[in-house]
This record gives C-alpha cells, sequence and structure tokens, in this order.
C-alpha cells in the first residue's frame, strides 16, 4: 500500500506590499502563473498583519509606503520571522537605501517599473539560500557520525541535527523493535523517562503507515483534512508535519518524523528530499553504532582471553625458572658443560616468554587505563649489566658479541626498576632477532641534562626510512615478509609498551636507523630526585 497523495511541489508562499494596486496586481498575477501562492497588501502594516496571520517564504515591498516604510517594514517582517526573505523595489535608486536595506536582511533590490523575468529570475537564488541552511545542517550532521559511535550518545545528537535541517519545532526517531513495533528512542516532545516506553504497532498511527508504505510523506495542514489519515486523531498543537522512513539497503529499521507548529511555514519537496538524505546517514550511523557494541563485546572477550591465559602461563613458567634455577645451582649435583648450557637455553626461552606475556598483560592494562608504577631510584650500573648477563648465552649461541658501556659516575634514575627491564628486556630481545652471526650489539647509558639516556645500538639488517617513523605504533612489524624469510616471530606489541612506559616516566623514545647499516634505540629517563635512595613514590 502507498499514499494516494503525490509529493508536493515547491509550492512558495510570497507576500506584495504595494500601494500602487495596478503595478501590485501585475505582480500577483506573473507570480501565480508560475504556481506560487500569492496575498496582496497596499501598507507596511496591513503587510504585517498578513505575516501575523500566516507564514510567507518571501516577501516584495515598495520602498515608499504610506505609514510605516519599505525598510520598516522589512525591519517589523523580519521581527515577526527572521528567515521570511525580502525583495525591496524602488523607482529611484540611493545608496544609503540600499546599505540600510542590506543592513535590515534584505535579500536583493529591484528598480520599478522592472521586468517579471527580474523577480523570478531572484527566486531560484533564494531556493538555493534556504537550502544551504539545510546543507550546512547535514554537514554538521556527518561530524556527528564521526564523533559518536555509541547508540545511547548518538540518537540525541542526530535528533538535535534533524530539528535543524528541516527547522522543526519538535523531531522524533522511532526505531523498528521486535513484534512489529516502532519505538520512540529519542523525541524533542518528550521527557527522557518516556523514551524506549512509546510504542506504535506497524500500520497504526502517521508513522507506523508510512512504516508500511516506506516512502517519506508531508502532512501540510490538519490531519482530518488529510485523505490518507483523516481517520486518525488530530493534534491540534501540530500544523505541518514530515515522515520518513529510516531504511538500511531496503529494510526497514526505523522513522523520523517532524513537527512544525502554526505560524510556521509548510514543508516542501526539497525538504523531503534533504529529509531522505538525512535518513540514509542516520540509518548507516545506527548500524554503524550498532557493529560497534558488537565488536566492543568481542573485543571486552578477546582481553578476558588473553589475561586468563596469560595469568595461567605465569604459573608453569615461575615453575620452570624455579626448577633451572635449582638445578644450575647444583641443589642436585654438579652439572656437566653440556648440561649447563641447556639449563641456561631453558632460562634464556622462560626469561623470553616471560617478557613476551608481560607485554600482553601490561598491553591490556594500556587500553584499560591500568598501568601503574612505582617509583624508585634505580641505579643504570647495576641494572645494565645484570640484564645483558642474561642475554649472554643467548647471544653466544648466535655468535653475537653484546656488550654495555656504562660511565662509573653515573646517578640514578627515578623510575619503575620493573618497567625499565622491561624496555630494555625488549630492545635487547629485539636487537638479537635483527642481528645475524658476527654481529655486534651495545647497552649504553651516558647523562643528557636533566635525564639519563639509555641505548640499545645494533649491527643488524637495519629499517627503511618508511618504517622508522611507525615502529612504535601498536601491532607494527617491519617489513614482514623479509621477517619470516629470516624466521622472526613477534606480537608488535613491545615497542608500542616502550614507548608508553617511557612517556610514563616523562621521557621518550626515538630510533635511528638504513637498510644494512644496524639500527639504534635511545630512551630518556628523568635522573632521581634528592629522595634517600630506595625511598618508594606510587604514582599510576
Amino acid at each position: 500500500m502507498t499514499p494516494e497523495k503525490p509529493e508536493p511541489v515547491e509550492t512558495w508562499r510570497i507576500l506584495v506590499v504595494d500601494d500602487d494596486d495596478e503595478w501590485r496586481g501585475l505582480v500577483e498575477m506573473a507570480l501565480r502563473a508560475k504556481g506560487y501562492e500569492v496575498v496582496g497588501a497596499a501598507t507596511g502594516e496591513a503587510g504585517v498583519a498578513e505575516l501575523r496571520r500566516r507564514p510567507f517564504h518571501v516577501a516584495v515591498l515598495d520602498v515608499k509606503l504610506p505609514g510605516l516604510t519599505g525598510i520598516e517594514t522589512l525591519a517589523a517582517l523580519k521581527a515577526l520571522d527572521p528567515d521570511i526573505e525580502v525583495i525591496l523595489a524602488t523607482a529611484y535608486h540611493s545608496a544609503a537605501v540600499a546599505t540600510e536595506a542590506t543592513k535590515r536582511g534584505a535579500y536583493a533590490f529591484l528598480i520599478k517599473p522592472f521586468d517579471m523575468a527580474e523577480l523570478e529570475a531572484l527566486l531560484p537564488g533564494l531556493s538555493e539560500k534556504m537550502g544551504l541552511k539545510s546543507l550546512v545542517a547535514l554537514y554538521e550532521t556527518t561530524r556527528t557520525l564521526f564523533a559518536e559511535v555509541q547508540l545511547k550518545d548518538l540518537l540525541p545528537d542526530l535528533m538535535k541535527q534533524a530539528a535543524k535541517v528541516l527547522a522543526a519545532d519538535d523531531v522524533s526517531i522511532m526505531l523498528l523493535g521486535r513484534g512489529a513495533n516502532l519505538t520512540v528512542a529519542a523525541s524533542t516532545s518528550l521527557p527522557l523517562e518516556k523514551w524506549g516506553t512509546v510504542k506504535v504497532p506497524l500500520g497504526g498511527g502517521v508513522a507506523g503507515r508510512v512504516a508500511l508504505w516506506q516512502t517519506g510523506v508531508t502532512i501540510n495542514g490538519p490531519l482530518e483534512c488529510d485523505p490518507r489519515f483523516s481517520d486518525l486523531p488530530s493534534r491540534p498543537e501540530v500544523r505541518y508535519s514530515l515522515v520518513h522512513p529510516i531504511l538500511l539497503k531496503k529494510d526497514l529499521i526505523g522513522i523520523l518524523s517532524a513537527n512544525r507548529k502554526e505560524g510556521k511555514r509548510h514543508f516542501l519537496a526539497q525538504d523531503l528530499r534533504h529529509a531522505a538524505i538525512f535518513c540514509s546517514m542516520i540509518a548507516q550511523a545506527i548500524e554503524n553504532a550498532k557493529l560497534y557494541d558488537q565488536l566492543r563485546h568481542l573485543d571486552q572477550l578477546k582481553d578476558e582471553f588473553i589475561s586468563t591465559v596469560s595469568h595461567d602461563l605465569r604459573g608453569p613458567l615461575d615453575a620452570i625458572t624455579m626448577i633451572t634455577d635449582t638445578l644450575d645451582q647444583g641443589v642436585y649435583g654438579p652439572l656437566a658443560q653440556q648440561q649447563k648450557h641447556l639449563v641456561n637455553l631453558i632460562k634464556d626461552s622462560t626469561r623470553h616468554l616471560g617478557v613476551f606475556i608481560q607485554n600482553i598483560l601490561d598491553a591490556a592494562k594500556i587500553k584499560a587505563g591500568m598501568l601503574q608504577y612505582v617509583m624508585l631510584d634505580v641505579k643504570p650500573q647495576e641494572l645494565v649489566p645484570r640484564l645483558v648477563e642474561l642475554f649472554t648465552i643467548s647471544a653466544k649461541s648466535k655468535g653475537i658479541v653484546l656488550d654495555y658501556q656504562i660511565p662509573s659516575s653515573l646517578p640514578p634514575v627515578s623510575a619503575d626498576p620493573d618497567k625499565l627491564e622491561q624496555i630494555l628486556n625488549n630492545l635487547i630481545g629485539n636487537a638479537m632477532k635483527f642481528t645475524p652471526s658476527g654481529g655486534r650489539i651495545r647497552v649504553g647509558v651516558a647523562e643528557d641534562g636533566e635525564f639519563v639516556v639509555f641505548s640499545v645500538d645494533d649491527t643488524g639488517i637495519g629499517i627503511a626510512p618508511e618504517h622508522v617513523s611507525k615502529l612504535f605504533q601498536k601491532f607494527h612489524q617491519v617489513d614482514l615478509e623479509r621477517q619470516r624469510d629470516l624466521k622472526i616471530v613477534g606480537t608488535g606489541l613491545g615497542l608500542s609498551i616502550c614507548k608508553t612506559i617511557v612517556e610514563g616516566h616523562k621521557g621518550r623514545i626515538w630510533a635511528e636507523s638504513a637498510p644494512g647499516k644496524g639500527t639504534i634505540f635511545r630512551f630518556t629517563i628523568p635522573k632521581s630526585t634528592q629522595r634517600a635512595a630506595g625511598s618508594p613514590a606510587a604514582r599510576a
């Protein structure tokens, strides 16, 4: 079933105010011949009275009128309806009058006697100007679509934008739910607590019928005068309505309803076209919001799974570490050289897996805004040698020279020791992956003003310039095809986490590299304040 009444034509209501009855009659006749609804008035006072009785899109005023002048009438009309467009006509062009009229909001000037074609030529420009207001509001709507992703936040914003686009007094957005009912999801005329409770069955009321027809309609007058809806209860406070389906790929997902009260202009075909554009944007926005909600739920499940698995792996890893330490210490008897080598390889692999798990856990904490730091005074000359020692066996097995260079007089830094160790573990581990046999890795530490600079310098394969700027992006991995050829694996999390931790210490991290020339990673950590060494200061 489709509506019997056709879409509205572009019918404008034009007010012509001129004390010359013959000239006014000619203008009225010419405009009516073009399909416009025209009302005439002989004085400014009479013109203002006509505007009080009904709205007009355009007024054509003579400048010289008895009583209220054309300029005074212009001001009075604009005071009653700021959106009315006014064209002034005068037999005597005056720059001063033109300037004053422009200040008051006149759209154009015509010199009498003018050809009717001149007046008619101005009207398309007025139509474009009126449409531009709606297009600006539509543009603002696109910004809303990108700014909000949750449906509960999106719908009220879309409702406000719809009121702007359609110059409506009240707007409602209804969504199709279970049981073939439309439910009010947002409305300017209903209190917030009523949202979600008011339901309209398909085929019931104006919205329900438009939902079945799946085509937009305008109602320019009382419901009882419209044969499509004359059997429905009237709403005296509503004079004009525009109701349009919200469709996504031909599937109904809701209804947009806009109303204008008595004294406002009726809806035009142009409004219906703008509503169609707006409804397609609403449909896409609602679909995006639903997809975002689904994605967020899946992402939450993924985070919970990763956290659970990571924590469950910690227990076995701790047990392996304890057992290998016990064996290495000779608790069960001395180890042969080959046995000791194998135990050290197990310890090295366990440490590597521990860093991997810590990266995953910290990535989840960073995402949730829950990463915390316990700041202590840390001595680099004690931390760095210990960490380098942990990588020594692995470096030797790969034929890599691993060493460090630290000044003896280096001051302590203010850092979370576990997090600082995690940064260095990630950077040294990366250097080990990308440095071939026969290469060198050097860990350095130096003072630089209020900071201490840590560096990890390797003679590895290097990084292309286009990748250097992306190194610290989450999940970014350099030249995946080459990594596969070299049998290098990773998550792409380590450097991203390093950046977050360094910035959490008020420092910065960067890389310098070129293909075939190795890579240097540097990061800064503030020097310790004059606290006693080892005094804790928790910082979230």
